[in-house]
């Protein structure tokens, strides 16, 4: 069967398409963020990254194609560990007011924990 080809043999289409995927998630966490997104793990997503041929699933291809061209904060939505955001100093005052400040009595001072009055 000279037409067919091999299952062991590499595909350029389906490598050249996975190639493109890995460029695409380059940043911190990107494999892990798709493998959570395509539902598969890290370690499978590691050996289908690998794999060379016609052995990888084809659904798992489409699932990590449409992923990688998700917008970058769409794609940190499936990030495992949420990154430190500084809290929002808006509603935040600069420090805390006093009790002659805010017309507060002597009887505990609300910036000092319990155990401290």
């Amino acid at each position: 069967m000279a037409g067919t080809p091999e299952p062991s043999r590499a595909t350029p289409l389906t490598d050249a398409l996975v190639r493109q995927i890995a460029a695409r998630l380059r940043w911190r966490g990107a494999r892990s963020a798709a493998a959570r997104y395509a539902g598969i793990s890290r370690q499978n997503l590691g050996k289908f990254f690998r794999e060379k041929g016609v052995g990888r699933d084809s659904e798992v291809l489409l699932r990590l194609d449409r992923f990688s061209r998700l917008p970058r904060a769409e794609q940190l939505l499936y990030c495992g560990r949420r990154r430190k955001v500084e809290p929002e100093r808006a509603g935040v005052a600069d420090g805390p007011a006093t009790p002659a400040e805010s017309g507060a009595s002597d009887a505990g001072d609300p910036a000092l924990p319990h155990w401290m009055l």
